[in-house]
């Protein structure tokens, strides 16, 4: 059992300073792991493909090895955090997803290159959003939509700042070192997570710190599944990052396409994911104010109005720069909705005691089926549909999203609780 955090100021000074090192911890590791052999796998494939005999199209596959693992293991992964602490679920898997870059590194076959970044996907699934999700919201409290904002702020910093410099050392020194310096840097990066101690999801609960009377800290996840509430929350999420990712792979091509220099669109598409930065620990704080259930609808459908203004983006005279710029800023600060503000909103509805298990099956499902979204972009423009009807496509969904996340009613649930237990 969990003792309950002690009201003395310089014990309370201390838990608060502890909450901050484990924020600063998961996220250091978290944006290495995500930034560096997830979203700089951009850098590696052309490279690799230029200088290995490898088939072009069978290397086109590490990417989606990558997602579906990562995905796939967050299922297992979620179960675990609930009964297990947490700390050892992430450092066992930023070394997993390491051994996966050094074996990658001296890989002689794209099969075997594939398998290796499996490998580091299963470990990006058991060490970053899943069980990191849950710990800050056990460690935060009330609090929790600052810390998660602000792990998101660092995630999409470092995916935006990784791939340059990781193109940089491997025209510098070539692929195969650069892979290995980061199997070295995630290894480093998890090391301080291990010295974090905070309680699993189930010590928490059976620690007991009831906000209000009558509170609880969730059902069975039986009975999760079988409540509506739960795929409503699962469905408009899902929805929402369907959404999210076919933009995200298609504007460039759409606006360059539309007659807009490539670098010009390539900067107008770093600018809106740059404005995911201040957004997300934004949309945190107004979260614990106002309440997930409010912030995440809401999210949701201005993220569909900014991909709406694209179709405006070569209006005549300044709309299409009014269009681009409405997109920008509006998609640009909402994307992050889906998958910080979505993870909250499901554990009001699901309680603390399992919702890292929860959260790993909604991630499961919303991972695998937006990870489809690029191909079916390209399916719907291979026979013959614009990219205007593809994303007035995209903004619907996000409006059914908002419409779907309107009926989440948060049950009455008391989140695990933000001690100094470590």
């Amino acid at each position: 059992m969990i003792s309950p955090p002690d009201t003395k100021p310089g014990v309370q000074s201390a838990s608060l300073s502890s909450k901050w090192l484990l924020l600063a911890a998961l996220a250091a590791a978290s944006s290495l792991m995500i930034g560096g052999p997830l979203v700089s796998l951009n850098a590696y494939v052309p490279i690799v493909r230029a200088s290995e005999p490898w088939s072009a199209a069978a290397l086109e596959g590490t990417a989606t090895a990558v997602l579906f693992f990562m995905s796939a293991t967050g299922i297992a992964v979620g179960a675990i955090v609930d009964r297990f602490r947490p700390r050892r679920v992430i450092v066992g898997g930023a070394l997993l997803a390491a051994s996966g870059c050094w074996i990658a590194a001296a890989c002689t076959s794209v099969t075997a290159f594939i398998a290796a970044f499996a490998l580091v996907g299963a470990g990006l699934g058991a060490a970053t959003i899943v069980p990191s999700i849950p710990l800050l919201s056990n460690a935060f409290g009330e609090k929790r939509g600052l810390a998660l904002g602000l792990y998101f702020s660092a995630l999409a910093l470092a995916s935006a700042l990784l791939p340059p410099l990781t193109a940089m050392l491997i025209e510098a020194h070539n692929w195969r070192p650069v892979l290995q310096a980061t199997a070295a840097a995630i290894a480093c990066a998890s090391l301080p997570v291990a010295f974090l101690k905070r309680p699993s999801a189930r010590e928490a609960c059976e620690a007991g710190f009831p906000r209000d009377s009558g509170a609880h800290d969730g059902g069975s996840p039986n009975a999760a599944f079988a409540s509506p509430r739960y795929w409503i929350v699962v469905a408009g999420t899902t929805l929402a990052l369907i959404s999210g990712q076919g933009v995200l792979f298609a504007v460039v091509n759409y606006l360059s396409q539309g007659g807009v220099p490539v670098d010009r669109a390539v900067y107008l598409f770093s600018v809106a994911n740059f404005l995911s930065v201040p957004a997300a620990p934004l949309a945190g704080l107004i979260a614990d104010k106002v309440g997930a259930r409010i912030v995440a609808p809401v999210g949701v459908l201005l993220q569909g109005v900014g991909t709406i203004a694209l179709l405006g983006a070569f209006a005549h005279g300044g709309m299409g720069a009014v269009a681009i710029g409405a997109y920008s800023v509006m998609w640009g600060m909402a994307c992050v909705t889906p998958g910080q503000i979505g993870p909250m909103l499901l554990e009001d509805v699901v309680g603390p005691r399992h919702f890292g298990m929860l959260l790993g099956v909604s991630t499961a499902i919303s991972g695998l089926l937006s990870a489809f979204a690029p191909l079916a972009t390209a399916m719907l423009r291979t026979v013959g549909l614009s990219f205007g009807f593809v994303f007035a496509l995209y903004g619907l969904m996000c409006a059914a999203a908002a419409f779907l996340l309107l009926f989440a009613r948060p049950a009455r649930l008391t989140r695990a609780p933000a001690s100094g237990a470590f």
